[in-house]
């Protein structure tokens, strides 16, 4: 979703405390190699923008070039199995939400931009003051499976603790089934919640799992199109809203004893169509009753997901992890497919409007009218933001004959971002919009743009080469 694009931006990697000393071995491509992830890398936006200008200054490449050395510019050192801590450096998500909508007509600009910056402030103040004092850090543990192999993507678990857990507690209820993990090379990434925040839809919250996840996968070589959800309670709560809100980060997903999603909520696990979700609920649940669950279920069935229920007589608010072996083959038979062509985004705001190749820019106007907040237990507003209701929606399928087909609700702007594996860039796209065929047209292939999305969207966003903007009746 956008926030894929866009909150993944700026993720500096965390130090390698513990990390093994061994050399790792150069990327191919040379000193190119060490030039791309330097830009990607690079913390400071400006800094970005003169490292993008020294690198397309070079010998000219063609996009396919450019993407062959996003996919292997880094280089992964051999590191000691076992658990160990990491801290993730997080920057406040709306910042670069404002920085990012530059494309946007000028006075609607100034006024979103300054509405986001003043989130921003008290984002980052919130941030500052319930991680660490003084810095916006996240704490999260990692373990490494025995036999890892720098040279070899891995499968990765991101593990969302409950209420009152954390990341280092959590993520041994994992390596209790050690041998397990080993065996098939699998990484677990277990994140601490931010207090009073935990894994909502909020996006201080899903800050902290945008920053984990894209500090380990710059550490340690992992399988973008084998990342997978895990969370019990509050934890599976947030693995439910992953996939409403940022399927395009994962293949699958499993909750455990945790809260599905709101009736409000509900039409957004369109988002996650084709996906597998595992539900695995106790009977005796006073928590999360299991009525509750089934009407969740049942919705996500009928909206395209592959939903796999497990009840169990006599068991209360449970983790499970008796079924940790069977939930591990589960994910594991299914993977994230980049090159599907065909996508469905729905999504209450432009902040959080992006799914795979499909995203939202803006909303017609007078629909951004309901403040969604969020607040501390203690009352304070965390977050707030202009939604609409119903959500915007836009489905997009591509047709042979580099033919698009786009139908969408609540929508005014979008964009459809393009790759090799879903058009052919030689040719013009023809696009049919609500029904209206419209003029073919060129999307010429542009190396600032891959570099750029690559470095917005991180390890787990998909290399795209050219895109077109669409503006619905």
């Amino acid at each position: 979703m956008r926030i894929t694009a866009l909150l993944l931006a700026l993720a500096a990697a965390a130090a390698s405390h513990g990390a093994s000393k061994e050399a790792a071995s150069p990327p191919a491509g040379g000193d190119s190699s060490a030039r791309v992830a330097a830009y990607l890398d690079e913390p400071d936006d400006k800094a970005a923008e003169e490292r993008l200008k020294a690198l397309l200054a070079g010998p000219a490449r063609p996009a396919g070039e450019w993407e062959a050395l996003v996919r292997s510019c880094r280089a992964f050192r051999a590191s000691p199995a076992g658990i160990q801590e990491r801290r993730a450096v997080l920057r406040p998500s709306v910042v670069r939400l404002a920085e990012a909508r530059k494309r946007m007509d000028k006075a609607s600009e100034a006024k979103l931009t300054k509405a986001y910056r003043e989130q921003a402030k008290l984002e980052l103040k919130w941030l500052e003051a319930n991680l660490f004092p003084g810095k916006a850090e996240a704490v999260y543990a990692v373990r490494i499976p025995k036999g890892y192999d720098p040279a070899k993507a891995h499968p990765l678990i991101l593990a969302l603790h409950g209420a009152n857990g954390s990341g280092p507690a959590f993520i041994r209820g994992w390596d209790a089934s050690g041998d397990l993990l080993d065996r098939k090379g699998v990484i677990v990434v277990a994140p601490t919640a931010a207090a009073k925040v935990g894994w909502t839809n909020c996006l201080a919250g899903h800050e902290v799992i945008r920053a984990t996840l894209a500090a380990a996968m710059r550490e340690f070589r992992v399988d973008p199109d084998a990342v997978y959800a895990d969370g019990m309670s509050m934890g599976g709560a947030g693995a439910w809203r992953l996939l409403a809100s940022h399927a395009d980060w994962f293949a699958g997903a499993v909750s455990r004893s945790g809260p599905p999603l709101t009736d409000a909520e509900t039409p957004l696990i369109e988002n996650a169509k084709g996906m597998r979700l595992l539900l695995y609920s106790g009977l005796a649940d006073r928590l999360v009753p299991i009525d509750y669950v089934r009407k969740a279920a049942t919705a996500a069935k009928g909206a395209g997901l592959d939903v796999r229920s497990t009840e169990a007589a006599g068991r209360g608010h449970d983790p499970f992890r008796d079924k940790n072996a069977e939930i591990l083959d589960r994910l594991l038979e299914v993977r994230r497919d980049p090159a599907r062509k065909d996508r469905v985004l729905a999504a209450a705001s432009p902040l959080v409007g992006r799914n795979h190749f499909v995203e939202i820019l803006e909303a017609p106007e007078g629909e951004l009218r309901h403040d969604q907040l969020y607040l501390t237990p203690g009352g304070d507003v965390l977050e707030s933001r202009k939604m609409t209701n119903p959500p915007m929606r836009a489905a997009v399928s591509f047709q042979e004959g580099n033919r698009i087909r786009v139908d969408t609700r609540g929508v005014r702007r979008l964009r459809i971002y393009l790759s090799p594996a879903l058009a052919d860039l030689a040719k013009p796209v023809t696009v049919t919009l609500n029904g209206r065929a419209l003029p073919a047209q060129t999307a010429e292939p542009s190396p600032a743009l891959l570099l750029r999305q690559a470095r917005l969207g991180g390890p787990l966003q998909p290399v795209v080469h050219a895109f077109v903007e669409l503006e619905a009746p």
